[in-house]
């Protein structure tokens, strides 16, 4: 790690630690003041993502995430300690970058704690928001205390021996930060643009990421000169919150029509920014080829993101890719009755995967089929075609019945050995879900004479299998079966919950994919494999030396790394998370719980 490395590294932890955490017939202005967070009320609606909250992230949560993180904190502090570095008079100018960070890295040292990072004027409970001004990113967050934060900036101006030039448009001041390679020759040429900008609701942090082309055009909606009439981003999310049960502590959308006109549209900001640099737009998307990936797009138009839970204990979100009616009812139709992962279990690890195969195939061959025919005409769609029918050929050949017949797979493990000298301790049940499991019985007991003389039939008591059958000495394994469900429990104990296990029912959400496991058993297990794999010399440390100038980097490296293991291992509950196709299209839910 090299002495800029160093100084910029527990800069960004910190710097991500503060900005994460304090990460409907009504009108939007109504919406917009009843949760607070007046910072909406700058979105453009032709913004084509947006991320906000309508309420801040509730104080416990965040003390509890701080308490948490503390020997973390802890390792991050030791190196400011050690990293600080002051640089003045000529050196400061040759290397302004590592002045300024040993600057920043002056104020953080004894600040890493919620108390800390406010008194530099942020607030870990604020609102946020995150838009477009046309495809260039801002972010609003609003702050605690705005005089505490340009103290800030100033000290670390004074400690560094740089100026930040402060400049103004129309009485707002505002910094603008160029590379010094910024040039339109070589692309768009863009800046970084902050601004702390009061208003009567409070004052808050403005971050854009602007072409520096349209500064004169877009300084007055960055700056909050010209806010836009009648904004709908208030709205826009309290829907979206509505529609999909999410909680107001944060939720986003990415409108990928909206995206793409922004490339096309003739007044556009980004399409006008990329002409002037010498693109041609209509060389590549002309009304045909607009018409084309306009259709494609139509079919998944936009991805939304929001918290479901939010509790010092437990976090839990979910993103979603919202598509047309019809075709999120044919991926829904593909899902089997196969019943997901608990989301609540006190087992190491619980496992449930569930598609009708021979559906999906069908599926697949049916929109193969489609797009082979289409002839599209643009040219970045023409791939498309021959990519189909080469699939269709594949999809087309014939497959065992079995495997038409296979409708999903669960697993459940309740303990894992502690190494390989006790693998009979391993304990589990997994069910196999297929059509007429007893054809894959029978089919079993013709290649498996040891099977031959086993009564598994459906509803019976679970049937001891055979010691030569089972790879690891030690180790008894039970089989039963159901109407459609093949079982294996593994472990002295694990037959007497086969027959319910075989027997859970769907809850029919269109899960198809979902896992749930214990993460603290996770850690424990990976590290016992790097151990194991450094102990026959498959994987060791040679090599890393080179990242680090000195040992005390190096050794400073293994402690944050070793605090952050300690830190996860002490809050490590479970792990949540779950695949499902339904109405409104794809959703992938997870959620984190911590113990203490």
């Amino acid at each position: 790690m090299n002495t800029r490395q160093k100084l910029v590294l527990p800069f960004a932890f910190a710097v991500l630690l503060a900005f994460g955490l304090s990460s409907c017939g009504k009108s939007a202005d109504d919406i917009a003041a009843a949760s607070g967070n007046s910072l909406l009320a700058y979105v453009p609606d032709d913004s084509p993502y947006l991320a906000g909250n309508l309420a801040p992230i509730p104080g416990d949560v965040i003390d509890a995430t701080f308490r948490r993180a503390q020997p973390v904190l802890d390792a991050v502090q030791t190196v400011l300690a050690d990293s600080s570095l002051k640089l003045s008079g000529s050196a400061a100018q040759e290397h302004p970058e590592m002045a300024i960070s040993g600057a920043i890295l002056d104020e953080l040292d004894g600040k890493l704690n919620r108390a800390g990072l406010e008194s530099l004027g942020f607030t870990m409970e604020s609102y946020q928001v995150v838009y477009g001004l046309g495809v260039f990113p801002v972010l609003r967050l609003s702050l605690g205390n705005a005089q505490a934060l340009r103290d800030t900036i100033g000290r670390i101006e004074t400690n560094s021996g740089i100026a930040f030039p402060e400049q103004q448009h129309q009485g707002q001041a505002y910094w603008r930060l160029e590379a010094e390679s910024a040039d339109a020759d070589h692309g768009i040429a863009a800046a970084i643009y902050f601004a702390i900008v009061e208003e009567s609701a409070g004052a808050h942090l403005a971050v854009g990421v602007l072409p520096i082309a349209s500064e004169t055009e877009l300084l007055p909606a960055f700056l909050g000169q010209a806010k836009p009439a009648g904004t709908t981003a208030a709205q826009r999310i309290a829907e979206i919150n509505k529609a999909y049960g999410y909680s107001p502590h944060g939720t986003g959308l990415l409108d990928f029509q909206r995206l793409f006109d922004q490339l096309v549209d003739e007044n556009s900001l980004l399409r006008r920014t990329l002409e002037d640099s010498g693109a041609d737009i209509d060389e590549h998307f002309d009304e045909v080829c607009r018409a084309e990936f306009r259709d494609l797009i139509a079919r998944a138009p936009r991805m939304v993101a929001g918290t479901t839970e939010m509790t010092s204990d437990v976090m839990g979100g979910q993103y979603r890719l919202e598509m047309a009616d019809d075709l999120a009812s044919q991926l829904a139709a593909l899902v089997s009755s196969v019943p997901p992962a608990p989301a609540n279990s006190d087992r190491l690890f619980e496992f449930a995967f569930g598609i009708r195969i021979g559906a999906a195939r069908d599926f697949l061959i049916r929109k193969a089929t489609d797009l082979s025919q289409r002839n599209y005409q643009c040219e970045a769609l023409e791939g498309i075609n021959k990519q189909a029918s080469e699939a269709l050929v594949t999809l087309n050949r014939p497959v065992p019945p079995l495997v038409n017949n296979f409708l999903g797979f669960r697993a459940s493990l309740s303990a894992l050995p502690e190494d390989e000298s006790a693998l009979h301790e391993v304990k589990g049940t997994m069910a196999l879900h297929v059509a007429q499991p007893e054809m894959f019985v029978g089919m079993a007991q013709m290649f498996l004479p040891q099977l031959a003389g086993l009564q598994i039939a459906k509803g019976q008591p679970p049937v001891r299998l055979p010691e030569a059958l089972i790879p690891m000495p030690g180790v008894v394994a039970y089989a039963a079966m159901s109407d459609e469900v093949l079982g294996i429990a593994v472990g002295q104990g694990e037959e007497a919950r086969l027959p319910d296990y075989l027997e859970e029912d769907s809850k029919g959400d269109g899960s198809f994919l979902s896992i749930n496991y214990d993460m603290a058993t996770y850690m424990e297990k990976v590290d016992q494999l790097t151990e194991s794999l450094k102990a026959e010399g498959v994987t060791n440390d040679s090599g890393t030396g080179d990242d680090f100038e000195n040992s005390d980097d190096r050794e400073q490296a293994i402690a944050m790394a070793e605090a952050l293991q300690e830190a996860l291992r002490n809050m490590a509950g479970r792990s949540y998370m779950s695949l499902r196709f339904d109405e409104h299209g794809f959703a992938l839910d997870s959620k984190v719980t911590f113990t203490d």
